[in-house]
């Protein structure tokens, strides 16, 4: 007696997905909102949701998305939320080979995650000179900006602004951020998260003294009243220059 086989096919159920959400992400210069991962999805789930589900089985679904530009967004001095388009969406666990996803069906954006701002890092200029002048400003068209640390590549970030010395006098001095600020086309994607001190000397100034006698048929200045005549500041009132 023969019994007579029968074979079936089982095909997978399809479903559509809601629910999905990203966080934000800091800014690295790509467009990808990357992979989010929902373990255990199940017909209860109270986030993520495959609609058609059968009750018991358990799912996870992995989506990934794009935002539609690299930028950070903003709304005056705060960060915008952009929107994330869902690229694709995956399914795997227990129970994922039984399910394919409808993605023309299921979730098509998400709208509130932000990119923030990579914080770099801003190095000031090394080995500036200039002559003390009794300001702490950086000698004209020194804007005392060295570096960048952190920029994404081909990203366009300058400064615009000044440091500042850390002292007026003479010596070797620090060059503080000042009103150093971050200015081009991709400025908005960085904020400054360190600021590296850069480095000058300030030199004594030389003065210059004129002076006064009267005549007594010799070369020295000895008891002659000497007069600097480039002082940064008026000399005060006990100030007393003399030589010989």
């Amino acid at each position: 007696v023969h019994q007579a086989t029968n074979t079936a096919d089982i095909t997978p159920m399809t479903v559509t997905v809601t629910g999905l959400t990203w966080g934000d992400k800091i800014y690295d210069g790509l467009l990808s909102a990357g992979a989010v991962t929902t373990a255990g999805v199940t017909s209860t789930s109270s986030t993520v949701s495959l609609n058609g589900i059968v009750a018991l089985d358990s799912v996870d679904v992995t989506a990934t998305g794009n935002y539609a530009d690299k930028n950070v967004a903003y709304s005056g001095a705060s960060y915008a939320a952009k929107t994330i388009t869902v690229a694709g969406i995956t399914l795997a666990g227990t129970d994922g080979a039984n399910y394919s996803v409808d993605l023309a069906g299921s979730q098509q954006t998400y709208a509130s995650a932000k990119i923030t701002p990579k914080a770099i890092t801003l190095t000031g200029a090394a080995n500036v000179t200039k002559t003390y002048d009794g300001s702490t400003a950086l000698p004209s068209g020194v804007t005392g900006f060295g570096s960048f640390t952190g920029l994404i590549a081909n990203d366009v970030v300058a400064t615009s602004g000044q440091g500042v010395l850390a002292s007026a006098d003479a010596g070797s001095r620090a060059i503080n951020q000042g009103s150093l600020a971050l200015t081009g086309a991709d400025s908005g994607n960085y904020t400054i998260g360190t600021y590296v001190a850069g480095s000058a000397t300030v030199n004594p100034l030389a003065l210059t003294f004129t002076a006064t006698k009267v005549y007594d048929a010799a070369t020295t200045l000895l008891g002659s009243v000497l007069t600097p005549s480039n002082l940064v500041t008026a000399c005060a009132s006990d100030c007393a220059f003399g030589g010989s």
